[in-house]
């Protein structure tokens, strides 16, 4: 499966919740429509992580950078040195910081 994350620019996420807070502050049929435990999430597309890193590969490839383009995961010897250069993170908790399983 691969891992699909939506994404949304910081400044189209920061237009929602002003929208919002208007729509609440206005009251009336203006206020957005919210559930007890609802929430937004905004989102313009969506990332799929498999098919970036297979890009950036392919790209460092082409530059010199790397010789082989090919993406296969992570050892436990590489997710601890990973996790080393994320302040100390468990190996554990490294695919999460990357994008996905």
């Amino acid at each position: 499966m691969k891992q699909t994350w939506p994404v949304c620019h910081i400044i189209d996420n920061t237009n929602l919740y002003i929208d919002l807070l208007r729509g609440i502050l206005a009251g009336g049929d203006a206020a957005p429509d919210h559930g007890k435990n609802g929430y937004y999430l905004a989102a313009s597309g969506s990332v799929v992580w498999d098919d970036l890193y297979s890009a950036m590969a392919s790209s460092l490839k082409q530059r010199g950078v790397i010789e082989d383009s090919s993406v296969t995961r992570a050892d436990t010897a590489t997710l601890e040195k990973m996790g080393n250069a994320l302040n100390g993170a468990p190996a554990g908790i490294v695919p999460v910081y990357v994008g996905g399983l």
